[in-house]
Order: structure tokens, then sequence, then C-alpha cells
């Protein structure tokens, strides 16, 4: 199938569902699914993101944020990689130029500009420009009007006031306001707040791809520009996407909007854009942006979360039609930048305005506006109002309005249905990740009609399209994840999946190969901590679900895993739709009863009754277990969970109260063992053949591994009744990469020497066995 035909699908497949054809457009879907395989990497990505925006439409499924929020991974240069590199720079230099003439000897000045990010350094090339054209002191004020980009950081204000330092080091008398502004509504709102502070003050007013939000409420426009007509400004720069993305045939502009976004993702897929100098693939972020872009575009009407474009000949008629005429400018500093970073890029002037292109296709264009003298109206004195940004964090992350109400979803679309479930699950990873501040959240997902064979091991497949990366440096483990499947049992997803419900592991980065396929990539990228839960969509029940959620690397204590792990299993159980239920989380009181009934269950080969539980033991280690409340709080129990009502699930998403209560009230058993000798390669532990709870009790009473299961313990000879905490002797752990190395001691030193290649490590060393199994991945004899 060629592009074309797959483009007249997509088309098709759109037809289908707004005229209420869903079992055709199921098996469209279907289709286009499977063609797309065969597609270089930028038509994969693009078509799935409409796709996705298909059945968004459809199912009216929208995240509560309106614009992307920065992941963590890039809180360092959020005005240089938040935006995409070609776009963020043409509206970078385009409004620079401009404004530099319109304030040339000016010293009263202001600047409103609405925008994504700050840029701080055109600010710093304002800074200067005007402090060498002008004489005497300067004043100069600045109005930022934007949306919010973070849960846990003011990127913004940071930016702000890293200006403020800037403008002393110019002697400028700086001022500064922040608006915030997510919605159209609220740039109206701001709008109308906007003062004139003297008659001698010069303002300049920029929008940055904002003036097209405009769109999407009636009547914006004209409060907006009769307001900012009233505020006399000597210049009113625009830049906006040129392109043609609304009016009332959807099926016209999807086509439209189609090959518009098939430039921009062959130039994500093709062209050397990364600048940034800490070597981010910036990429991922900004396919992430523009997969949000297109959810929207396709969005139907009477929503915040729509997204509408027009060519500058539209924009024209609007701005005369508004009393604003059209003002000619060159950006010469674009042009040399273009030259020499983006020469797959052009640019050009065409009807006194500089236009961005790539394969001679328009992208975007820069345009200059003055008001015209004759329609100009008297100003207004109304105060400024911050106030929508402090109600917008109190809201977080207690607000529960993560999702608009869906429609109910059909049974027989399999295809729908699926894709559905991933941008569900997608919209609930990022809104726990940014409130959590967790690096990353997999999806895995296994379809029960592959394993009909007795006693055979289901298996998990990562879907990309439902992961989140907070920090973007995890691409390459997703990748890495995508490149081989997890069995039933394997790593924290595996045992969630095989023990139908929670799964958490402290220490991912401990396990075997065979327990864990992708230990060595958890090395690579710093990963420990992960907690799992297996999910159920009532629409699909030959297919399960599990979340795999990492938590920070920096978070170690205990304490710390269980807040995390509360919050993040909090938000779940509120955030479940009618589509979904999470396994385990509910109980009958009979699977109460067997959970409080395994409560100190252990092994044979476990320690007396004298080891208290929650008491210290004589080599330091804490045993602690408590069952209280098992099946209020969703741990699986051992025996199948009891499905809640359906009808009871909480329809709309909802974070973890600011008072979470401790984990020590939501999990049933927990281990920990505490080393308190440092002179040991790797804390002391039980191992699981020597002291561990029955793996078929514990298990079922509380899927948590032992938190530092490290070194073994020697097996004590006689009856276990006289065990003796203090008789016990340490030895080194029976690991699976000793079978692979010989223990030599010399010179009273212990040495690990590999079997394949005679390489030699210290066997005592403090990393305990990383180098030994980083040896082995590179290894030429073992290979």
């Amino acid at each position: 199938m060629d592009t074309s035909l797959l483009i007249n699908k997509l088309v098709e497949c759109a037809k289908e569902i707004e005229g209420g054809h869903l079992n055709d457009a199921d098996l469209l879907l279907g289709e286009i699914i499977a063609a797309n395989e065969s597609f270089p990497k930028a038509t994969k990505s693009l078509v799935k993101y409409y796709v996705e925006a298909l059945v968004r439409r459809l199912y009216r499924l929208y995240p509560q944020n309106l614009t992307p929020l920065i992941p963590s991974g890039t809180d360092r240069y959020p005005e240089t990689d938040y935006p995409f590199a070609p776009f963020f720079c043409f509206g970078d230099f385009t409004t620079l130029d401009p404004a530099r003439d319109a304030l040339k000897g000016k010293r009263r000045v202001h600047i409103i500009e609405f925008g994504i990010v700050v840029s701080f350094w055109r600010y710093c090339d304002l800074f200067r420009a005007i402090t060498t054209q002008s004489t005497g002191p300067i004043s100069f004020r600045l109005t930022f009007v934007g949306p919010i980009l973070s849960t846990v950081a003011d990127h913004t204000q940071k930016t702000l006031e890293r200006l403020h330092g800037e403008a002393e080091r110019f002697a400028i008398y700086f001022e500064v306001r922040r608006l915030v502004a997510n919605s159209a509504a609220d740039i109206v709102d701001s709008v109308l707040k906007l003062t004139r502070a003297s008659e001698d003050e010069t303002i300049v007013v920029k929008w940055k791809f904002q003036f097209h939000k405009l769109l999407t409420l009636t009547g914006a426009f004209e409060k907006v520009l009769s307001k900012l007509k009233e505020l006399k400004p000597e210049i009113m720069i625009i830049v906006e996407q040129d392109a043609n993305h609304n009016g009332q045939n959807l099926l016209d502009w999807f086509s439209k909007s189609f090959q518009y976004y098939s430039i921009v993702f062959d130039s994500l897929e093709k062209d050397n854009l990364d600048f940034s100098i800490d070597g981010v693939r910036r990429k991922v972020l900004w396919e992430m942006s523009f997969r949000r872009e297109i959810c929207k575009l396709v969005a139907p009407g009477g929503t915040d979360h729509i997204e509408r474009h027009e060519t500058f000949a539209h924009w024209q008629d609007r701005l005369r039609l508004f009393g604003f005429r059209h003002y000619r400018f060159k950006s010469k500093s674009f042009n040399n930048f273009c030259r020499e970073q983006m020469p797959e890029y052009s640019w050009e002037e065409k009807d006194r305005h500089p236009v961005l292109t790539r394969k001679r296709i328009p992208l975007l264009f820069s345009s200059a506006w003055k008001p015209d003298p004759a329609q100009l109206n008297s100003g207004s004195d109304m105060e400024l109002d911050t106030e929508n940004y402090s109600k917008f964090h109190e809201n977080q992350p207690d607000d529960p309005r993560i999702m608009t109400e869906e429609i109910t979803w059909s049974e027989k679309c399999f295809s729908i249905n699926q894709i559905a479930a991933s941008a569900e699950i997608y919209d609930i990873l990022e809104y726990i990740c940014n409130v959590h501040n967790l690096p990353l959240a997999l999806t895995w997902i296994s379809d029960r009609r592959d394993y009909n064979i007795v006693n055979s091991k289901r298996k998990l497949r990562i879907v990309e399209s439902a992961c989140y990366l907070n920090d973007i440096t995890m691409e390459g483990f997703v990748e890495a994840c995508g490149k081989h499947h997890l069995e039933e049992g394997q790593g924290a997803s595996g045992k969630a999946l095989q023990s139908n419900g929670m799964h958490f592991n402290p220490v991912v980065s401990e396990l075997s190969v065979d327990d864990y396929p992708f230990v060595y990539d958890t090395w690579d990228f710093g990963l420990h901590a992960a907690v799992s839960f297996k999910l159920e969509n009532i629409h699909m029940s030959r297919v399960d679900y599990v979340l795999e959620f990492f938590l920070p690397a920096e978070t170690k204590e205990v304490s710390e895993h269980k807040r995390l792990i509360d919050g993040i299993s909090s938000i779940l159980q509120k955030s479940c739709r009618n589509s979904w239920i999470i396994s385990g989380m509910e109980s009958s009181e009979d699977n109460m009863d067997s959970v409080v009934g395994a409560e100190g269950a252990i092994s044979d080969r476990s320690p007396p009754a004298s080891l208290d539980n929650g008491s210290f033991n004589e080599n330091g280690m804490i045993i602690a277990s408590d069952a209280v409340n098992a099946a209020d709080h969703g741990i699986q129990s051992g025996v199948e969970a009891h499905e809640q009502d359906v009808g009871e699930q909480n329809s709309r998403f909802e974070a973890a109260s600011n008072g979470i209560t401790h984990l020590s009230e939501n999990f049933i058993s927990q281990i920990m063992i505490e080393n308190l000798e440092t002179n040991d390669d790797e804390p002391v532990g039980f191992s699981e053949s020597n002291f561990s709870i029955n793996s078929s009790e514990f298990g079922k009473a509380c899927n948590i591994v032992p938190t530092v299961p490290c070194l073994d313990i020697e097996e004590v000879v006689g009856d276990s009744s006289h065990f003796n905490a203090s008789t016990i002797k340490k030895r080194r752990r029976t690991s699976e990469v000793w079978k692979y190395f010989e223990e030599v001691r010399e010179n009273e030193e212990l040495w690990a020497i590999c079997k394949s290649c005679s390489a030699r490590y210290r066997g005592e060393s403090t990393r305990g066995t990383t180098n030994l199994h980083k040896h082995l991945k590179s290894c030429a004899g073992k290979k």
C-alpha cells in the first residue's frame, strides 16, 4: 500500500466514524494498522497519531492539561528544548527584528507577549539593542501570557527571574508580570486586564503560536482586538502556522493537515535539528507535542481541546476587518540563522512578510500589524489579576478533572477500543508521572488467545504509544523493551500478570537476566525500583494490561517508596473510569480472611517466632508484617480477586490527597533488610532459598519482594528449632553471575576471574557484582 492509498483509507475511516458506521470504521482501522508497519518511521508515527486522534474524537477522550507538560528531563533548558526547533527559531528571530526597530530610541517600553515559553536570549539581545540606541535611563515592562507547562516546577517564572538579573546588568529598570492562560477564555480574560502605564510608553505586542487559539471561542477576536487597539501598540507581531486547518468540512482539512504534518514528521526523522548542548534527544519531546496537537486538530468543536489553523490570507482578512493594517518587515537575523543551522528549510518573503518553507511547502509565517488610527478608542484602567495562576496550583495535584466525560464504547469494535484504551492509559501515565515526578511509565499487553496450551507462560509486549517518558533520556530503555517480550513471572510486570494484581520490586537492577531480560538496560539508565499494576478493560476481555512505574533513582528509603506507591495506587483507583478494572484492588470478605490468616506465614527454614514482627534481630535486620486493610487496598490475596462493580467505579481521574495515608496502611506485608556493616560488597540479607516467606503464601498476600535480597545466609545444620541469629555466618551471595567466574584468594584478597577470558576483578569490591555483570556484556570469550 502506498502513502496516497493509506491517506485515502484514513479519510474514508474518518468518514465512516462521522457517519456512525463504527463496524466499517473498525475494519478500516485494522487494515490501516496492519499496512502501517511497512512504512518508514515518520509515516508510521504520523498515521498512528491520526488514528488515535480519530478514536479520541469518537469517544471524547482528552486529558486535563490543554498543553503537553514539560517532562522532567528538560528542566534545564525548557525555552529551547520544549518547542520544535525550526518553529521556535523562526518565531524567535522574526519577532526580534521588528520589535527592535519599533523600540529604537525609546525609554519607556512595554512588551506584551503571548507565547508558550519565554526566550531568554532574545530578550537579552533586546536589552542590548535598546541600551545602545537610547540615552538616559530605560524602563522596561514585560507582560507574559502563557500556559502552565509543569505541575512540579514553574519554568516560566525561573526564566523571568533570570531576565531580572540580566536587566540589572544593563542598568534597566525591569518590571515583569505573569498571566497564566491555558485556554482561549484565559487569553481573553488576560487581555481585558492589560493597561498602559503612561502616554509615552511604547507598547509592542507579540503573538507566538497563540493567536490561532482565538478561533476556538466565539467572540474572542472582537474582545481581544478591540482591547489591544485601545492600548495603541506601536506594532503587533504574529507568528502562526500557515495552513488551512479550519472550516466545516472535516474530511477536507483532515487530508490537508495530514499532508502538512507529513513534512514536519519527515523533518523530525531526517533533519539534524538537535542543537542541544547536553545531548538530549529533543525529537522525542517534539513528537509528543505534535501528537497532542494532531489530536486537538481532529477534535470536534465545543471543547477547549481543539486546535485550528488558517493561512496568512485568512488572517489578513480578519485583521483588516478589526482595524489592523499589514506592515512590511524583513528578518535579517533569521535569514542568516536558517542558512547556517537549518539548511533543509528555506526563508522567503511573500506578500511583504517572511515565510518558512520545507520542500517548497509553506509551514509558518511571521507578520507585523499596526492599528488603524482612525478606529482607535480610548484606553482602559483595569487592574491586572494573577489569581488564575494561584488557583491552578491550588488544584494540583488534587484536581480530579483529568478527562472529559466519554461516550459509551462500542462492544464489537476491537481495533477502535484497543486504540482508545492505549490513549486513555497514556493520559493516566502522563498525569501520574508529572504529579509524582516519575521518570518513566510503561504499558505492557498480553492477549489471552495466544496461550491456550496448558502450562504455557503468557507473554507481555510493550505498547509504545501508551508509554510515557517524563525523562526523555529514557527513550533508549523503551526501545530496548520493544525488542524483547517479557514472560509471565519476569520482572515486576511479569509478576503482576502472574499474580493477577500488583507487584513491587525495589531493586530490579539486582535481578538476574533470567528473571528480568532488561537488567543490563536498567544499569545503563539508572533505574532501580519499579511497581506494576494489572488492569482489565471490560470492552476487551481477552486482553490483559500491566502498567509499570519506575520510581525516581533518588528515592532510596522505604518510607519514600511507600509514599509514592500509595500515591500511584490512589490515583489509579480513583482514575479508572467505567471501562477499567484494576485487578486485585477489591477483595471479598472471604479473601480478606485468607489474607489475615496468611500473616506471618513463613517457610520451614525461617527463624522461630522469637524474632518478633517489626523488631530488630541481632544482625540489624527488620522484619515487618502488616496484614491489615489488604482487601481495601487491592493486594492480591491468593484467590481470584473479586471483580468490582463497574458501575461503582469513579468516572474521573483523581490524584491522591495531600494527606496521603502511609503505605503501611495499604500494603499487607513488607520485608526490609537493613545492613549495619558496610565493609562487604553488598548488604547482608536473606536469600529466597534460605530465609524467605513462603512464596505460595506470601506472594498471595502481597506481591512485594524483599527489599535487598543480596547475600545468602549459610544453612544452619541441625534442628531448625534451635536457630539463633547470632550463629549466622555471612558468605558471598550465590548469584547467577558467579557461574561465569572463578573465586580465587591471593595474598588474603578475593578475586573474580572470568572463565572465558581470564579477566580479573576484585571480588570484595564495594560495587558488588556490578563490574562482573558489565564485563559479561562485552566479554569476547563468552560471546
